[in-house]
């Protein structure tokens, strides 16, 4: 179990890295397009907020099994 949660822990952190750095990908998109049409810019600023949130909400959870693999 405890092994477990090393390597779930880790897996989470590396998948909320990749998260966060699809929504900076999106985040550029957004600031630097020039032309595009007002849903283009929605679906970007919306993908943007989404991936952010994944990435936010899997690092916690990759916290808390680091957290309980290193506390038994």
């Amino acid at each position: 179990m405890k092994k477990f949660l090393l390597i779930a822990g880790i897996g989470l952190l590396i998948a909320c890295v990749l998260a966060l750095a699809f929504s900076a990908l999106q985040m550029t998109a957004y600031r630097h397009a020039l032309d595009g049409s007002p849903a283009f810019y929605d679906r970007l600023h919306l993908r943007m907020w989404i991936f952010f949130a994944i990435g936010i909400f899997l690092a916690a959870l990759g916290a808390v099994c680091m957290f309980l693999h290193f506390k038994k």
